[in-house]
């Protein structure tokens, strides 16, 4: 099966944003199969795309501006790790949760990619549908309710993962096509102080 490997911006490990390794993690990508190939390379193809303004999507430019940079989305995307939840992409439908091959890799994956050799140091994952899905988080486990970024911002939520002493924030936030702007702004500025 295919495999997306993670976009690691070259900047990540030694300058990432404020000092910190930020993964941004997506859902799934989306392609036409007779038009395009997928491949284990797709997501690293795509932030490429973004980088030389051959893909303009807003999804790409809207979690940008939520750091507060403007237009310098090579700046940015450097800086980060992306990746998307399922393994590779969604031929049919854009609200597909996946298919079953799909959705029997999610968790490994997921856990396999925050504790790899790239591990960040927190993860915002902006899609409800992944939030959902992930592996049950140490407060969850403990029998705690997550933590919730703010009293104005109770939806969006974050935990921990502990692993060989390595902890991973991990944060739960709107998909960007669902959520007004300066709520994630004021979201990413709460992470980014956490």
């Amino acid at each position: 099966m295919i495999e997306h490997t993670p976009w690691v911006g070259s900047e990540y490990h030694t300058e990432g944003i404020n000092g910190q390794r930020i993964a941004i993690m997506g859902f799934s990508h989306h392609h036409d199969p007779s038009k395009e190939k997928d491949g284990d390379d797709f997501t690293i193809k795509t932030i490429e795309e973004v980088l030389a303004g051959k893909l303009d999507h807003p999804f790409f430019k809207k979690i940008v501006s939520y750091f507060g940079f403007k237009s310098e989305q090579v700046d940015f995307w450097n800086r980060v790790m992306f990746f998307n939840y399922l393994p590779n992409s969604v031929e049919d439908d854009w609200y597909s949760r996946g298919n079953p091959e799909q959705r029997a890799t999610v968790k490994n994956r997921f856990t396999n990619i925050i504790f790899g050799k790239d591990a960040p140091q927190k993860v915002i994952i902006l899609t409800r549908k992944a939030w959902e899905d992930i592996p049950e988080l140490k407060e969850e486990r403990a029998g705690n309710k997550l933590l919730a970024l703010s009293l104005s911002l109770k939806e969006f939520q974050y935990g921990t993962y502990e692993k060989d002493g390595c902890i991973v924030k991990v944060f739960g936030l709107k998909h960007p096509q669902y959520a007004k702007t300066a709520d994630m702004c004021e979201a990413v500025r709460l992470v980014m102080q956490a």
